[in-house]
């Protein structure tokens, strides 16, 4: 029997009352209930339908690597946005044209990439 079928009354266990208030307690710890550092750009993700409304709020730590490049790139007024390379192909096709005429560390390259793609 389960609760989708047609007259059939839902029955609160002590299984449930134990269930829901662990959901309760998990909820209200942290990470999952932290109060927001506001010197760090946050997000607010909302949904709502004809019975409620539910909203969250995320921010995303930097670790020390991506907090010494934001230090570096604070004087810019810029945006950093992720692009995957299929769809970014103007600048794909511009970097594979400069990459004959100039020289490159491909290491340095690939982790410079990788730590702005943290960034964002």
């Amino acid at each position: 029997m389960t609760l989708t079928q047609k007259k059939v009354n839902f029955l609160w266990s002590e299984a449930c009352e134990k269930s829901s208030q662990e959901l309760k307690d998990r909820l209200t710890l942290d990470p999952i209930l932290t109060l927001p550092k506001i010197f760090f750009r946050f997000v607010v993700y909302c949904d709502t339908s004809r019975i409620g409304i539910s909203c969250i709020l995320m921010q995303h730590d930097l670790n020390l690597c991506q907090r010494r490049w934001l230090e570096l790139l604070k004087d810019y007024d810029m945006s950093v946005l992720y692009h995957p390379r299929k769809v970014n192909v103007v600048a794909d096709s511009f970097s594979r044209l400069l990459r004959g005429s100039v020289a490159h560390d491909e290491d340095d390259k690939k982790e410079l990439v990788y730590d702005v793609h943290k960034l964002v």
